[in-house]
């Protein structure tokens, strides 16, 4: 049978129709990826605004504070920023690449089916991206919420706490949706590769 073959254009509504509704028939398998990436942002948006946060109480405090005492402080909260983002980073990989080869023999049988590597291809990097936009908003949401109780009981105003940090929306979001599709390229590679009777048949 031969493979599809499509443009783009006329492929992308495909891809995410049929994204949208494995999604939708495998809720219980598609929530842990959405779960494990929007703990991700969460803790990497809560860190990064309430880094922010220790930095301006800092500014308020440099005439009592020592330079050593400030700069070291100020490199901790650097060290804990960074060192959020590369777990959070870490964690989605991990989710993703296993979210990926669980569903190995779903490949082979759309191999078997006629289905074209492009297209596969296709379908699991847009999937992997819809989990990092859903998994970044929704992990945004909350991180934003432990940063607005943090503030106010550390007695920050209201109306400050409130306030979003849109730098930080914008680098925890976009970490989760481009961490969510980088770490699934290298596996999606790995088993597209693979013929049809090797996928269907493979352990994982």
């Amino acid at each position: 049978m031969a493979a599809v073959a499509l443009n783009w254009w006329s492929l992308f509504p495909r891809i995410v129709q049929y994204t949208n509704r494995h999604i939708q028939h495998n809720r219980r398998r598609s929530i842990l990826p959405i779960a494990t990436i929007a703990a991700g942002t969460l803790l990497v948006y809560a860190v990064l605004t309430l880094t922010e946060t220790v930095k301006a109480q800092m500014a308020e405090l440099s005439g009592t504070l020592s330079t050593s005492t400030a700069a070291a402080i100020e490199q901790s909260t650097v060290y804990i920023a960074a060192i959020t983002l590369i777990v959070g980073a870490l964690e989605t990989a991990v989710i993703m690449t296993r979210s990926v080869l669980s569903r190995i023999q779903e490949v082979g049988i759309l191999k078997a089916t006629g289905v074209g590597d492009q297209v596969i291809f296709s379908l699991f990097v847009t999937e992997a991206v819809l989990y990092g936009l859903v998994g970044g908003i929704v992990g945004v949401i909350l991180g934003w919420l432990t940063a607005v109780l943090v503030q106010l009981a550390d007695g920050t105003s209201l109306s400050s706490a409130l306030e979003p940090a849109w730098l930080n929306v914008l680098i925890a979001a976009g970490l989760a949706t481009v961490v969510s599709a980088v770490a699934a390229l290298l596996p999606i590679w790995r088993i597209v590769k693979l013929s049809a009777i090797q996928a269907l048949y493979y352990q994982f």
